[in-house]
């Protein structure tokens, strides 16, 4: 929910949006990621799964009760 709520207020503060944020920001990756110094963020960026707030939620929900149920049975 942070996330959403700071992207949307980064919309409104400079009239970009996501994809032209991402768009901008992509060359600049390129070339940092072209030095072979960041290679584990350079995977993350590139093959992870970018999911929407909904899927995200739910993902982060599921690992905290995870958590809570393994405490408790430990």
């Amino acid at each position: 929910m942070r996330r959403e709520v700071a992207e949307r207020r980064a919309e409104r503060a400079t009239g970009t949006d996501e994809k032209r944020w991402q768009a901008s920001l992509g060359p600049y990756l390129e070339r940092t990621f072209a030095t072979g110094r960041f290679p584990a963020l350079a995977t993350m960026v590139r093959d992870a799964a970018h999911l929407d707030a909904d899927p995200t939620f739910r993902i982060g929900l599921d690992f905290r009760l995870d958590g809570i149920e393994a405490r408790l049975a430990g």
